[in-house]
């Protein structure tokens, strides 16, 4: 991630890719969200302010990561890698995702599984 600086304020650059959709997830203190993964689809995870615990495995099994991410942190999530957030503090993220994600786009790339917690 580079970021440039100067008396104005600051740029950071937290991804390029080919983005579909762009959302803005306000999460509570204790919630547990995810609990699924995408056939196709893939999104990165930008947290604007807060803390959350990511877990995700791959849908082969193969476990792959545990981890706390914070305020500028970012997580990217490929497609067939099933996930869980769980937040730890009231939190705000931005979700850039390569896929549509309205109408029925996001539930018939999506498929619901067992939380990981």
């Amino acid at each position: 991630m580079s970021i440039y600086k100067d008396e104005r304020g600051e740029i950071i650059d937290v991804a390029e890719m080919d983005f579909k959709a762009l959302q803005i997830i306000t999460s509570k203190k204790g919630s547990v969200r995810s609990n699924h993964y995408h056939k196709t689809g893939a999104h990165l995870l930008h947290v604007l302010s807060g803390k959350m615990r990511y877990i995700e495995k791959a849908v082969n099994g193969i476990f792959q990561r545990d981890a706390i991410y914070e305020t500028g942190e970012s997580v990217f999530t490929p497609s067939m890698m099933i996930h869980t957030t769980e937040f730890l503090e009231d939190t705000v993220l931005i979700c850039c995702a390569t896929a549509k994600r309205s109408g029925s786009a996001y539930d018939d790339d999506l498929v619901r599984v067992p939380s990981l917690i």
